[in-house]
């Protein structure tokens, strides 16, 4: 029996080198009027894919056999932990993670309309954690909307952030908590609960951090890429001393050349200490 491929079937994904067992993945596939592969960001980290014209390739089981060992094996949400690392090879990245650590700031309060927006796009069975959420804080906070998506009973801490009963209480979450690491949230969240919890929370996470930005925007012009009078006089000040500690060493001593270098790189890293200080970029 044979059949055009349809919405929901499973087929075997791969970008070449296959370098790993996460270079060929199972995903669900939805058909659409374009002729190119489309797939989540957090998934591309283990193809090593990126959006550049990259070549991927697509195989459709034969046999329900093959199927089910599809479903059951190969799927993406079973496949987060590298056996190598012993650690995620997928996690928030890129829009989502940018929007996260800007959303979980200490002064990042928001208006109850993209909570409610959030609340309506998740469904009816996020509403009475959502209650429940309404009743800790007098205002909503960016906090507040990875609250909602973070399975219940979640308790972690790492650093400034602190998560109880699944309630993120303080801290800025940044690629150390999202992203790949190890004891990172997306971790504990694959060992204590399984891929599955974990694939839900990262595509609820990319909903309400979608809404957040539509609403709140981020933008980088080139003024934020500009220093500061301030700065330059900073910067020219640490490149006349490293000059002028330079002038003093003697040319003719066995060890001139070691010390010339630490007066330069003292000067190197000092001025870009006093640069990345002085913009405006998010660094995370």
């Amino acid at each position: 029996y044979k059949r055009q491929l349809q919405d929901g079937d499973w087929v075997i994904f791969n970008r070449q080198p296959s370098l790993h067992k996460q270079s060929m993945m199972a995903h669900k596939i939805k058909l659409l009027p374009f002729s190119t592969f489309r797939m989540n960001l957090a998934a591309t980290s283990p193809y090593n894919a990126d959006f550049d014209g990259d070549e991927m390739n697509i195989h459709v089981p034969q046999t329900l056999q093959a199927d089910a060992e599809l479903v059951e094996l190969c799927r993406v949400s079973s496949q987060f932990i590298s056996k190598t690392r012993n650690a995620p090879c997928m996690g928030i990245v890129q829009d989502c993670l940018l929007t996260a650590y800007k959303a979980t700031a200490d002064n990042a309060f928001m208006n109850d309309t993209i909570w409610n927006d959030a609340i309506s796009f998740l469904g009816f069975e996020y509403l009475e954690r959502a209650q429940m959420i309404e009743k800790l804080r007098p205002r909503r906070h960016g906090r507040d909307l990875v609250s909602l998506v973070l399975p219940p009973d979640l308790w972690y801490t790492r650093g400034s952030v602190v998560i109880e009963d699944g309630i993120l209480k303080s801290g800025q979450l940044t690629k150390k908590i999202l992203g790949k690491s190890s004891g990172g949230l997306v971790h504990v969240i694959v060992q204590d609960r399984g891929g599955l919890a974990a694939a839900n929370f990262i595509d609820r996470m990319q909903d309400v951090m979608r809404m957040y930005m539509t609403a709140c925007g981020f933008s980088v012009g080139l003024s934020d890429c500009l220093l500061s009078n301030h700065a330059l006089s900073l910067i020219s000040d640490a490149t006349a001393s490293a000059f002028a500690e330079f002038d003093t060493l003697n040319a003719q001593d066995d060890d001139f050349e070691e010390l010339a270098r630490a007066a330069l790189n003292k000067a190197r890293d000092q001025t870009g200490k006093i640069a990345l200080k002085h913009t405006c970029l998010l660094y995370t």
